[in-house]
């Protein structure tokens, strides 16, 4: 796949993902969403365990499991259909996608050069600042045309 059609795509996920940015730093309420939105409808743990086909307490371990972070998606898809709600489910970046690669480049090419530079101040011919900082920025450029490198 060429560089340009990577671009492309990494742009038009980017643009699907802004939608998602003001709910990226949303919390989950202390109890999770489950229990949030099953009392907030005024619906009791034994009339949700009903319309789901399960026990309360089955219904019980649901919610607890989706407050620690380990229900399924799927046990999580059907307790909100049976509240009438859906499961909405986005990886969000915290920058752009293009940002994030930018800074695994640079970080890259720092690492590379750091250690070409410490062989060349051993032999007393260390880069000037600048020149490196402009050497880490070129290099980081370079590596972009391949992504997958730069995960090594």
């Amino acid at each position: 796949m060429g560089i340009e059609f990577l671009k492309l795509g990494r742009h038009q996920l980017d643009q699907k993902l802004k939608a998602w940015q003001p709910l990226r730093d949303q919390e989950m309420p202390g109890g999770g969403w489950l229990r949030a939105v099953r009392t907030s409808l005024g619906l009791t743990a034994a009339a949700l365990a009903k319309r789901l086909g399960v026990t309360p307490a089955t219904l019980s371990d649901l919610e607890h499991s989706e407050a620690g972070g380990t229900i399924t998606l799927n046990s999580l898809r059907k307790a909100a259909a049976a509240m009438d709600c859906k499961v909405v489910y986005a990886i969000v970046p915290r920058t752009s996608l293009d940002a994030i690669l930018e800074r695994k480049a640079l970080e890259k090419a720092r690492t590379m050069l750091g250690h070409v530079g410490h062989s060349m101040e051993l032999e007393a011919q260390a880069v000037e600042p600048l020149q490196a900082r402009q050497q880490a920025k070129a290099l980081a450029q370079t590596l972009l045309a391949n992504p997958k490198s730069l995960w090594k």
